[in-house]
């Protein structure tokens, strides 16, 4: 191609090139006499007509109590070195939320901002050195969770049991939420029932105790004030006597007997000879024959039961003859 020189200078010499190759120019000067100067050094010029492939958005994983995410992600072809950040599922609009380079999309991530409990979707474009821009990656959908956490005790022993492996039940107001309990004052741990449940792992002594279980949800929010019950163990069985009533031979066919326990609040259960043991029958701790005894040997037998209806095991009996 020979041009006049005023025209290669300005605006310069169009060429026609194809797409994505990479041509060397060289140009020598000649003067009015014909004089040929020496060859110019050589200038490449990469014609670039090809997008590079869509980068892939990696980060941040929800959902997450993070109102500064930092968004990461990888490029694949094209050698681009621009990445242009947006909240919306198609990269639409001419302003993005951020445009960052490569190096910071793949390493320490790109941060933006979200306001608290909000759902987002994010997509990227990646850039080239040439401009060329890539596709619309595929979204990435980020959850803010910052709701405030709470866990409900849903069943359990009341204010007392005779069980010493009591077992509570639970939940949380965050669906997916996990546990951790604890009895009295040892340290949280996993709870060891199945779903929501948990059982000490060995029997509590008698007397007082606490149960307490804190939930953690999906976005890693704990709950600050854990829920607990307080209760109290009691496995004693109460002893009983019969105080008063006959003994040997007696000529009273309704025998009338009295008797007490070591617990102070519990109740009696009596019965005469092989019969089942029922509710004793007399006003206070004593018993009467419900009808008259034929005459012969008989026995009568009375055992106490605990506010927990622990029954004593060996029931006091009193052997007499009519």
């Amino acid at each position: 191609m020979t041009r006049s020189a005023a025209s290669f200078s300005t605006p310069g010499l169009a060429v026609a090139l194809a797409d994505d190759t990479a041509t060397t120019f060289k140009a020598t000067a000649i003067d009015q006499a014909n004089n040929i100067s020496a060859c110019s050094a050589g200038f490449t010029y990469v014609e670039d007509s090809t997008a590079p492939a869509a980068p892939t958005l990696t980060d941040p994983h929800s959902p997450a109590n993070d109102n500064n995410p930092k968004v990461k992600g990888t490029v694949t072809t094209g050698a681009p070195t621009t990445i242009k950040l947006y909240k919306n599922p198609t990269c639409a609009g001419a302003n993005p939320e951020a445009t960052e380079t490569v190096a910071n999309f793949t390493g320490p991530g790109i941060t933006i901002t979200v306001a608290e409990d909000s759902t987002i979707d994010l997509t990227a474009t990646a850039l080239d050195a040439a401009g060329n821009t890539s596709p619309c990656s595929a979204k990435l959908t980020y959850i803010e969770d910052s709701s405030p956490l709470e866990t409900t005790m849903t069943s359990g022993p009341g204010a007392q049991t005779n069980n010493p492996s009591p077992s509570f039940e639970f939940a949380s107001n965050q669906p997916g939420s996990s546990f951790k309990c604890r009895f009295d004052s040892a340290a949280f741990g996993r709870c060891s029932g199945p779903a929501s449940s948990h059982a000490p792992p060995t029997p509590l002594a008698d007397g007082p105790h606490t149960f307490y279980v804190t939930a953690t949800d999906p976005a890693l929010n704990a709950d600050p004030s854990p829920a607990s019950r307080a209760f109290s163990v009691d496995t004693s069985a109460p002893e009983t006597a019969i105080d008063s009533g006959p003994s040997g031979p007696t000529n009273d066919q309704t025998p009338s007997f009295s008797f007490s326990s070591t617990s102070a609040a519990a109740s009696f259960q009596c019965r005469f000879d092989a019969a089942a043991f029922g509710p004793c029958s007399g006003p206070g701790a004593s018993h009467t024959a419900a009808s008259a005894l034929a005459e012969g040997a008989h026995s009568f037998a009375v055992r106490a039961l605990n506010s927990l209806g622990t029954a004593d095991p060996s029931p006091a009996t009193r052997a007499f003859n009519i």
